[in-house]
């Protein structure tokens, strides 16, 4: 079962929130050499599992990384619009476009 997560930080920390999310290579490094292996092996119906299992894994690594990267963008948006507005922020309410990362 996937659930969605929210939790709240400080604009400034953003970026280093979305460096600690991002995945590791471990997992996939490890399937891929097991996949290795059997193939030398010839051992091809466990090598059909182990990409089953990496395209699992690619999957679940590009989905965390179309998280990551929509919250870089959201960032952004409202780093420059900050840029482009009066320096009064009196009155204005942040925006929503950084508040989600799913796990």
């Amino acid at each position: 079962m996937e659930v969605k997560m929210q939790y709240v930080v400080d604009l400034e920390d953003i970026p280093s929130e979305v460096s600690d999310l991002l995945p590791g290579h471990g997992v996939l490094g490890s399937i891929l050499n097991r996949l290795r292996d059997n193939l030398a092996e010839k051992n091809v119906e466990h090598a059909i599992l182990d990409f089953q299992e990496a395209k699992r894994e690619i999957y679940l690594l590009n989905r965390r990384i179309l998280d990551l990267e929509g919250v870089a963008q959201g960032y952004l948006n409202i780093v420059h619009s900050r840029d482009t507005e009066p320096a009064s922020f009196e009155g204005i309410e942040e925006s929503e476009d950084v508040v989600m990362v799913e796990e």
